[in-house]
């Protein structure tokens, strides 16, 4: 097998990893347990202040209708709230409760915990490096919605 092959059997066993990893819930010290997909969706709102669905979408990679979804979820939960900007009632957005907050902040140091070695990694590469670790990336996504 040549190193191309290894590298790609290398990802697939991660993604089945990631996975098996994605089936398990957990409590992120809030009382509720979180899916991956809705801990994730927890994190991006985090990330991306003023967000609406059509956004987070983009951001997740996923349909407006799969966010609605989990937003609604963890507005259940007590995660997330909408809310309007003054003088504009039509669109919605979202952002964290103090409970969503707690959740991505746990979420955060558990990254950090279990993703450490590849932080300190990604942390020694140069700029050029980690753009084509970036290029690979957007092509492999690219090549698994043909």
């Amino acid at each position: 097998m040549d190193l191309k092959e290894e590298v790609l059997e290398k990802m697939v066993r991660a993604f089945n990893e990631m996975n098996e990893n994605a089936k398990q819930p957990r409590d992120y010290e809030t009382g509720q347990l979180l899916y991956q997909s809705e801990i994730h969706t927890v994190m991006a709102i985090w990330n991306h202040k003023a967000v609406n669905a059509s956004e987070l979408a983009k951001i997740m990679g996923v349909t407006k209708g799969a966010i609605t979804q989990v937003v609604d979820k963890l507005i259940q939960k007590g995660l997330v709230e909408k809310y309007n900007l003054p003088g504009n009632k039509k669109e919605v957005y979202f952002r964290l409760t103090e409970a969503g907050q707690i959740a991505n902040e746990v979420h955060r140091r558990y990254h950090e915990r279990i993703h450490g070695q590849v932080i300190s990694y990604l942390g020694e590469l140069d700029k050029e490096k980690l753009e084509a670790m970036g290029q690979f990336f957007d092509i492999f996504v690219a090549s698994m919605k043909r």
